[in-house]
């Protein structure tokens, strides 16, 4: 493949792969992970599920979409630390890792991203200024300025490498703008323009057809086949094959009355919901491309007939099963990729399937996401692949109370002798000033004047007080000042029991 430009995808880490890669046909294959962790050693309960031959250990680490509003990411302080992951991939067959070369400034990182209202914002830092600044419809971007998160490799089980980066949810407060403010900042045409959503179900047949058939070679009029057809003609139809191939399975998978249509009968009837729409779709996949020497629908359906054979160990020649005619490399730019990518639109059902990505929260102001990017600066102009959206979710407040309670336990000293207590080291310092000396020398026969302001006594040189204390003593002090004040309450308001008893008087005493 000397000469072509390379392409990559953002994929979740290959140990939550279903075999034969099955999971390949999933939306969130094409998701970084998001990983809940409860240890404080977060890292090392992370490496050992990660390098555990027992793969469930790293799943069940996993976050999983959830009906209604958001997942919630919890603080540091309520026990939780999160970390998203994912895997960058060569776009062939089988996934291959790609190595981030860093000797050549190749980088990975992640970003942050707020969705409020639909639209999708940026956080940029510049000097002091932060602000949440607008993507305006195009999310597939790293604004200037924007903040950069490290990603870190970490190998797995299988050796492949799981790149992974700590979310920080205790930034919280920082990210906090409020969405009005966001709003207020928009002008009304970047409103208008603002995007309704994102189908992860076209993100998909980007990802797998119409990006890899459609996009050119950078400083070079031909697209990424013509590119491998100059090095490589039979690898450049071997690459036909398959990303037809792709284009079937995806068909198999969201519009499986099109994928038989396809294989079997292209002139079959279609009935139900969005009959007239896949109906439209054949006839666009029959006139593309336009007078060429075969059509889409063709070609679908002979890659679909061989299946089998092309899935096959070690792949297939495409010769020897009569596809070598269904070379994309001459014809890809006729391919109307964007008018594909509508006709499927319009004949995808109208509800979002259950394995996909979960809707964004219509709380405004309030969820956040994740993207990854893969940044190649060799190249002119400088590749940036940036991934799909993580599963959404809202960063919880400190006092949450949905939060986790972190257990915690004080243990005080069993010998409380003078001897045992003095073993304790001091790690407690309280600072008194030389105005709350004066307060303290007031108490003793002057408990009242404790609300005046004065001088009672001296206090002294006029220099502040440092005391020191252990710890454990002011624990100690604090439980009998608790059991003290317990005592004296109880013995005060003891009466308070029967303050709503309701003693029936006689009416002739009322009477007179």
């Amino acid at each position: 493949m000397m000469g072509m430009r390379e392409a990559f995808d953002w994929l979740k880490p290959s140990l939550f792969w279903d075999s034969g890669l099955q999971s390949a046909r999933l939306p969130d294959f094409f998701q970084p992970q998001l990983l809940e962790l409860s240890d404080d050693n977060f890292m090392a309960e992370f490496r050992a599920a990660a390098t555990s031959s027992d793969r469930s250990k790293l799943k069940s680490l996993v976050i999983r979409p959830q009906s209604g509003p958001p997942v919630k990411l919890f603080q540091p302080a309520h026990g939780r630390y999160y970390l998203v992951c994912a895997a960058l991939s060569c776009r062939m067959p089988g996934f291959p890792e790609r190595g981030v070369q860093r000797s050549d400034g190749e980088t990975v990182f992640f970003i942050m991203r707020r969705f409020v209202d639909g639209a999708e914002y940026g956080w940029v830092i510049d000097g002091t200024s932060k602000s949440w600044q607008p993507l305006n419809g195009q999310p597939r971007r790293v604004l200037y300025k924007e903040e950069r998160l490290k990603l870190f490799p970490i190998a797995g089980s299988d050796k492949r490498a799981i790149l992974i980066g700590y979310v920080p949810v205790a930034s919280r407060e920082g990210y906090a703008v409020s969405a009005k403010e966001l709003l207020a900042a928009m002008s009304p045409d970047e409103l208008a323009k603002r995007p309704l959503g994102i189908d992860p179900r076209i993100e998909e047949l980007q990802a797998r057809f119409t990006t890899a058939l459609t996009s050119h070679v950078a400083g070079s009029p031909n697209t990424l086949l013509q590119d491998a057809a100059a090095a490589s003609p039979p690898q450049a139809l071997m690459l036909s094959i398959y990303l037809l191939l792709d284009l079937w399975d995806y068909f198999a998978f969201y519009l499986p009355d099109v994928a038989s249509a396809l294989r079997d009968d292209p002139n079959a009837a279609f009935t139900g919901d969005q009959a007239a729409a896949k109906a439209q779709l054949m006839a666009f996949l029959a006139g593309q491309p336009p007078a060429g020497r075969f059509t889409l629908v063709d070609a679908l359906g002979a890659v679909a007939k061989n299946r089998d054979a092309l899935n096959a160990a070690g792949g297939a020649d495409p010769t020897s099963l009569r596809l070598a005619a269904y070379d994309l490399a001459p014809v890809a730019d006729a391919i109307d990729g964007r008018g594909l990518e509508e006709a499927v639109r319009a004949a995808l059902p109208t509800e979002v399937p259950g394995v996909t990505l979960p809707p964004q929260s219509s709380l405004p102001g309030e969820t956040y996401a994740i993207r990854c990017v893969y940044e190649r600066p060799q190249c002119v102009p400088p590749l940036r692949v940036v991934s799909q959206p993580s599963l959404p979710f809202q960063l919880a407040a400190h006092f949450d109370g949905d939060a986790p309670a972190r257990p915690i336990r004080i243990v005080l000293p069993t010998d409380v002798s003078i001897a045992g207590l003095r073993k304790f080291q001091k790690g407690v310092s309280i600072l008194i000033s030389g105005a709350m000396q004066q307060k303290i020398n007031m108490l003793t026969g002057h408990e009242r004047d404790i609300v005046k302001d004065g001088t009672v006594g001296d206090p002294g040189s006029g220099i502040a007080f440092m005391c020191s204390f252990s710890i454990q003593i002011i624990f100690i002090v604090a439980f009998i000042l608790l059991l003290m004040f317990v005592i004296i309450l109880n013995i005060c308001f003891w009466w308070i029991a029967f303050f709503r008893i309701c003693i029936p008087i006689p009416k002739k005493l009322l009477s007179g």
